[in-house]
């Protein structure tokens, strides 16, 4: 299965403790460039971001790049419920829903 995974899923995927840190490591252009932009997210194939992980170890000094298996696996399989796993409704659309 194809894995698509924009800030949220990312940083489940590497077990990193706030989207907030990886949002300044990609504002700051130390990440590896996102695959596709929408709506002017950043998102990845979760296959780009496994093969530039080590790259991206050998020129951190604070972040391990460490790829946490189980999230993998939950994306691979279509299974995965954790952060950005939905699409929440924001703007007039989630104002009209309520």
């Amino acid at each position: 299965m194809l894995a698509l995974l924009g800030l949220q899923e990312a940083t489940q995927l590497f077990g990193l403790s706030s989207q907030q840190n990886l949002s300044a490591v990609v504002r700051q252009g130390r990440f590896t460039p996102a695959d596709y932009h929408l709506s002017g997210s950043p998102l990845w194939l979760m296959d780009t971001l496994i093969e530039t992980a080590p790259e991206m170890r050998a020129k951190s000094r604070t972040v391990v790049w460490a790829v946490v298996p189980q999230v993998e696996a939950a994306l691979r399989q279509g299974r995965y419920t954790g952060p950005g796993s939905a699409i929440v409704p924001r703007g007039p659309a989630a104002r009209k829903a309520s």
